[in-house]
């Protein structure tokens, strides 16, 4: 039996132990009866008398100090497992490079936002001098709905280019063509190894040139059909953006302007809703309020105080 055999066992019993050690922390704490000075509910606002001190000091056990600090002790060795346990699951499963990419995405990059939106909104309530309504909503949905939208343009051009015209064809040939199998891994949330399963994709390679300079691709996805024999030429198209992939028919412009269509509506609908989350917000400050709370206006009324006198 190997290390990776007896890790998934190793995880869960950790987990329960940073269960365990959490509680138990709390318990002791809690039951150690020690006034949390932030806390005003909990501070004694009268001076003990001399037989609840007598009473204190005859108590068996250890002195209430005491019992919180070993239960905070606890607390912190509590987290300090389950960080580490958590780090060894997520090194295990998708190795240091995928753990720092995730931690960017759910934790450090969302902690960046809020403290600059949190920022940004203290900074707006003292140039406002008073309480504003937050504009981190609007700003983080409008932020991922351009993201969106840019990534959406990007497919769009480069799938549109084949049909319209403006893609550079190429000659493409093909020194390799067939089926390969790709071991695809699967991971599930309760264990820390994956399953592979097999799958045959139709790939080509080949050499082309563009400007004078000669390129050439690998194990490339070939989607069209017929599947190009080897020395065969075949035309294709180069995309005109970055990163230019080829397009070798419709399928494969295909493959660029649908997904470019859903996002593109993802990222209409984002920027719909940031819209109507800032109009909401009352363009900031607290002008709309100023305005509501001054003085109404009466228009004087001429004709009641003026005399214009009856003829007879």
């Amino acid at each position: 039996m190997t290390f990776g055999d007896i890790l998934p066992l190793l995880i869960v019993c950790a987990y329960a132990a940073v269960v365990a050690l959490g509680v138990s922390g709390s318990k002791l704490r809690k039951n150690a009866g020690v006034p949390d000075p932030n806390d005003p509910d909990t501070v004694a606002t009268q001076p003990l008398s001399v037989a609840a001190i007598a009473a204190a000091q005859a108590h068996s056990g250890p002195a209430p100090e005491t019992q919180h600090r070993f239960g905070t002790t606890l607390v912190a060795l509590a987290w300090v497992l389950g960080i580490a346990t958590t780090v060894v699951w997520g090194v295990t499963a998708v190795g240091w490079g995928g753990l720092l990419t995730i931690l960017l995405m759910l934790i450090i990059g969302p902690s960046v936002l809020i403290f600059l939106f949190t920022l940004l909104g203290r900074l707006r309530e003292q140039r406002a001098g008073g309480k504003v309504k937050a504009v981190w909503p609007w700003m983080l949905i409008g932020t991922f709905g351009v993201c969106t939208l840019v990534g959406s343009t990007h497919l769009l051009i480069n799938g549109a280019s084949h049909y319209l015209g403006y893609a550079k064809e190429v000659d493409l040939y093909i020194t390799e063509s067939g089926e390969r199998t790709v071991s695809a891994r699967s991971w599930r949330p309760s264990v820390t190894h994956s399953r592979t399963r097999d799958r045959e994709q139709t790939v080509v390679s080949g050499t082309y040139t563009d400007d004078g300079e000669t390129h050439r691709i690998d194990n490339a996805r070939w989607f069209e059909t017929p599947l190009p024999a080897e020395g065969e030429t075949v035309r294709v198209s180069i995309t005109p953006l970055w990163p230019n992939p080829l397009v070798a028919g419709d399928t494969d412009a295909l493959m660029l302007l649908v997904p470019g269509g859903v996002t593109g509506a993802l990222g209409g609908v984002l920027m719909w809703a940031a819209r109507r989350e800032r109009r909401g917000s009352g363009g900031g400050g607290n002008s709309g309020n100023n305005a509501n709370n001054m003085a109404p206006f009466h228009k004087p009324d001429y004709t009641a105080n003026q005399n214009w006198g009856t003829h007879s």
